[in-house]
């Protein structure tokens, strides 16, 4: 045990000393490569990722990971490793090519179209909710900018999937194929229901991206899905991710924790965890790889311009544009009763981490992302 304790240690200190010491320029911008294999390999990098194996294997194995994790730096994987069933009922392994459902992570794709919106002049932050929705007179003191930062207190939209007349009601419309109904009673749902005006603090809430996704839409006179398609997943090369409802080959999603019963989201709450209902806050199924690719793209300027990541780093909000940031790095987390997920970046040390889980509720996958970005990369999550 010591022995072990020690290497790992040793593991830790060599590891931390190639991450930290990797680039000493501050800046976030750097030149993008053409694809994922370097022209050459040194023997600084071959140790590096040989250690990261040993170091990120320990670290799954402690919190009885399930799911696929990568890791890259500067495009480069460094780690890529997939653990548990994908289907119990088959014995069937999750591999790195499984698709989980990303939950919240959808946010920052919706907070990237709003920036590539804003930027073709076809809206602003400071437009106000009135320009969009027609009914409610009090929109007219909430902006776009008050969705991104979470600043409107809306109803959490997901309370409504407790309600089992909005489950029903949501089920009957799906098997009519009508998800402009869905659309439609969901927003009159959250916009009916009102906003507490006492306080314009920071507090998570689904319902604000749910009213971008409609924003979204209108805004480009395309559907969210056909948008997202279109200027995220093409210009990015996702060519692995789609949204729930389509079909993809998902892992089957343990409930509550790795020793609870598959179960997916779906077949809890009857349909209404599919794309018309998450939309625009968390509808997206896609692999890990294919998350590396959204945050390198996203963050090397593939996505939008460097003036609108530039409001990113400017920011001094706890949360904007579908991101939590903390120092120097930018991250979220994702979470439904069967699949959990994690995306980290730093984008001084190019540093990019997904960590997708077909564990629901997962609350050993923060224990796990800490440690790592933390002990290893030496920043501050929280």
């Amino acid at each position: 045990m010591k022995k072990k304790i020690s290497f790992l240690l040793s593991v830790q200190i060599i590891l931390s000393a190639f991450l930290c010491g990797c680039n000493n320029n501050n800046s976030y911008e750097y030149e993008p490569k053409d694809n994922f294999q370097s022209d050459s390999v040194s023997l600084a990098d071959i140790i590096e990722k040989e250690l990261t194996t040993v170091y990120v294997d320990d670290i799954l194995m402690k919190y009885s990971f399930s799911g696929t994790m990568l890791i890259s730096k500067d495009n480069e994987i460094l780690y890529e490793k997939s653990m548990g069933y994908k289907n119990p009922a088959n014995s069937t392994l999750n591999t790195n090519d499984t698709h989980y459902q990303i939950g919240s992570l959808t946010k920052q794709m919706t907070g990237a179209a709003i920036l590539q919106l804003e930027s073709k002049g076809k809206l602003s932050v400071n437009d106000t909710l009135d320009k969009y929705f027609d009914g409610y007179d009090y929109l007219d003191n909430i902006r776009i900018c008050d969705l991104l930062d979470m600043t409107a207190h809306f109803t959490d939209y997901i309370k409504f999937a407790e309600d089992k007349q909005v489950v029903n009601r949501v089920t009957d419309l799906l098997k009519s194929n009508d998800n402009e109904k869905i659309k439609q009673f969901i927003t009159h749902l959250i916009l009916e229901d009102g906003v507490d005006e006492s306080d314009n603090n920071f507090s998570y809430n689904n319902s604000c991206y749910y009213l971008l996704g409609i924003i979204i839409e209108k805004a480009s006179e395309i559907s969210y899905r056909d948008y997202i398609t279109k200027f995220i997943f093409t210009p990015a090369n996702m060519t692995e991710s789609g949204f729930c409802g389509d079909g993809l080959d998902a892992a089957c999603g343990f409930k509550n924790s790795i020793k609870g019963e598959f179960i997916s989201d779906t077949a809890e709450y009857g349909n209404v965890f599919v794309y018309p209902f998450m939309l625009s806050a968390g509808s997206v199924v896609s692999t890990a790889a294919d998350i590396n690719r959204w945050l390198y793209s996203f963050w090397n300027g593939k996505i939008v311009d460097s003036k609108s990541l530039d409001k990113l780093y400017k920011s001094d909000k706890k949360y904007c544009y579908g991101w939590f940031k903390n120092k120097g790095s930018f991250y979220h987390m994702g979470n439904t009763n069967s699949y959990t997920a994690i995306d980290f970046v730093v984008p001084s040390k190019k540093i990019a981490v997904t960590i997708l889980s077909n564990i629901g509720m997962y609350s050993d996958i923060e224990k796990l992302a800490k440690e790592l970005c933390n002990d290893v990369f030496k920043t501050d999550f929280k």
